[in-house]
């Protein structure tokens, strides 16, 4: 069974990945083998950080994306191209199919809209909890958790504001009595009452979730099948239901004879006129709702998620925590949008697009 043991012992400790360095640790080394399942072959494990980040940075054509990182995200998607290593035949076309997605002319034109108008709603949320609050402290990782879930589906699938959870929870909060007794001490966190969170939404996130279980298992594949087909069953079948809603809306609405309309709001329709375009070229019909649409979809909405909830959710402890820093963020902020500021209004997201990159001071040492 090689290390297998002892993985699952760290396994049951809830933290698997401290595995990995303490094996290195233990034989003092920087690059070791580990053999995870009878007969395959071992896995090279390195932790030496200068080297990894040059494989990762440098050498990337000279080492493909790994069998069992494509088997952890095959088990969301296997038409997905995180699924799939560079040498599948099939990840061409995909990147083809997403490419521009990243690109700054994409980010500035199409998402920079959604994000602003979405993050304004928070601000104001939030000042309208700092008031309500008194004083009192109140988390902020549940409304970063939505905000960043509602800028993925507003990217993804050109989801109104109105129709997103932050929009819907501030209009929510104003109706709600106020949360402050006159025995709250001050460092009591304020509680706020959270609107019902539509059922897709909710699919989506725990259909996100269920990645774990490639990590965590031996057999991810098999593994996350079983449980897909059995407790999470209704979870993929609301995720397919609302993917397939908003492919037909997409389509519908690009291909209406109004201009207004048939204009590119979201990354689906960007993947959708990119297939209009393929199958006119090889005359064909397009096939809007191909498995490697659906997928790579979806792995935009779950890949874009966590690590953007993850990273606004350790921004913001940090500040809190730093206050210094916070101060100093504030102030180059307001120097770099001094008009805004001097209007006591928001920077407009041209003039957040327009900004050159804020260049702070070095501190020495």
């Amino acid at each position: 069974m090689g290390d297998t043991p002892d993985i699952l012992r760290y396994q049951k400790t809830g933290d698997f990945r401290r595995f990995f360095f303490d094996h290195n640790t233990k034989l003092n080394t920087s690059i070791s083998q580990v053999f995870m399942f009878p007969y395959p072959k071992p896995f090279v494990l390195l932790t030496d950080f200068r080297e990894a980040y040059d494989i990762l940075s440098k050498r990337h054509r000279d080492f493909d994306r790994s069998k069992r990182n494509a088997d952890i995200f095959g088990t969301i998607g296997k038409d997905f191209h995180l699924a799939m290593q560079t040498r599948d035949p099939r990840f061409k076309g995909n990147k083809e199919l997403v490419r521009d997605l990243m690109t700054p002319a994409f980010l500035n034109e199409v998402s920079a809209v959604h994000i602003y108008d979405i993050a304004t709603v928070l601000v104001d949320m939030w000042a309208y909890k700092t008031a309500e609050a008194a004083g009192c402290p109140f988390s902020a990782y549940e409304d970063l958790h939505y905000v960043a879930l509602d800028i993925i589906l507003a990217a993804a699938f050109g989801i109104p504001l109105e129709q997103s959870t932050t929009q819907k929870q501030y209009e929510f909060l104003q109706l709600q009595p106020s949360k402050i007794s006159p025995e709250s001490s001050k460092d009591d966190p304020v509680i706020y009452s959270r609107t019902p969170i539509h059922e897709s939404r909710t699919a989506l996130m725990k259909v996100t979730g269920t990645v774990v279980v490639g990590y965590k298992s031996p057999f991810p594949r098999l593994h996350h099948w079983i449980l897909r087909n059995t407790i999470w069953r209704r979870d993929f079948a609301l995720k397919e239901e609302f993917i397939t809603d908003e492919i037909n809306k997409g389509v519908e609405r690009l291909t209406s004879g109004n201009t207004q309309e048939n204009r590119m709001r979201c990354a689906m329709d960007m993947m959708l006129l990119r297939e209009f375009g393929y199958a006119k070229k090889e005359g064909r019909k397009p096939n809007t709702n191909a498995p490697r649409m659906r997928d790579e979809l979806f792995g935009y909405v779950a890949t874009g998620h966590d690590t953007s909830s993850t990273t606004l959710s350790w921004i913001t402890k940090f500040l809190a925590d730093n206050q210094s820093a916070q101060a100093k963020l504030r102030r180059q902020l307001r120097t770099a949008f001094a008009e805004a500021h001097a209007e006591k209004r928001q920077p407009t997201v041209m003039e957040i697009i327009d900004k050159p990159a804020i260049q702070f001071p070095k501190v020495p040492g």
